[in-house]
């Protein structure tokens, strides 16, 4: 009889499981429809920006699609092709500075002022006065502007000066007899061999 009592017992707590099983199904439904009422009310405002708001439509139907079609159609472009095209007399310049010194060298650039004189052959926009971004295109030279480091140890131990719209020749330890108005030369003669 004792065997009877328990086979009784683990019935009707089974029993009493599967009811709480379907109470908690129940409630299941409850985070879809949320999430569901959250997916559709984020669309409308999705489609009422887009459809209201014209910086929305700007960066869909100009700016992603011309991106788009202009890497297609300049594939063929190289790196140094396509920078110059957006950069324009920065990225020119910056490229030279690199290709004609060695990767140690650390060049001293010429006052803010120098880059945007009116008669220069170059044009250049604010960009090429800051550091940071000027150094980015360099790398790993370092690069130092004369009128704002004249007194840091990265200034005294420079081994290039940059001539830009003939200012720094005046600077160099020795004389050059052609003079022209954008180049780089080694503040230390025997360097002009690298």
């Amino acid at each position: 009889m004792a065997r009877k009592k328990k086979k009784k017992s683990t019935i009707k707590s089974t029993k009493k499981n599967v009811h709480i099983e379907k109470k908690s199904n129940h409630y299941n439904w409850i985070p879809l429809i949320r999430n569901l009422w959250t997916l559709v009310i984020s669309l409308i405002v999705l489609y009422i920006l887009f459809h209201f708001h014209k910086g929305y439509q700007w960066v869909y139907n100009d700016l992603m699609t011309n991106s788009i079609e202009l890497n297609k159609r300049f594939s063929y472009t190289t790196y140094n092709d396509r920078m110059e095209a957006k950069l324009g007399d920065n990225f020119y310049y910056l490229r030279f500075l690199k290709e004609n010194t060695p990767d140690n060298a650390i060049i001293i650039l010429p006052p803010d002022s120098v880059f945007f004189l009116p008669n220069s052959e170059l044009k250049f926009n604010n960009l090429i006065t800051d550091i940071k971004w000027s150094s980015y295109f360099v790398y790993p030279r370092k690069l130092v502007y004369e009128n704002h480091h004249k007194n840091t140890t990265l200034y005294r131990n420079a081994t290039h000066r940059c001539i830009l719209n003939y200012y720094g020749y005046q600077f160099l330890p020795y004389q050059v007899d052609k003079q022209v108005p954008i180049t780089i030369l080694p503040l230390i003669i025997n360097q002009l061999g690298q």
